[in-house]
């Protein structure tokens, strides 16, 4: 049984690893769904800029 349990386990890790090396990386054109639906720049007032 624990050969069958090992077995599973090294599988899961094994598709774990590969989904994170095959992972679409970040880049200019793909930089998330939050960082796309932003308002532009230009169309923020002064007083609705966030403080930093």
């Amino acid at each position: 049984m624990f050969v069958v349990g090992a077995v599973i386990f090294a599988v899961f890790l094994m598709g774990d690893v590969s989904e994170v090396k095959t992972e679409e990386k970040v880049t200019d054109e793909n930089y998330g769904y939050y960082a796309r639906h932003q308002p532009e720049k230009a169309e923020l007032k002064e007083d609705d800029m966030p403080m930093v």
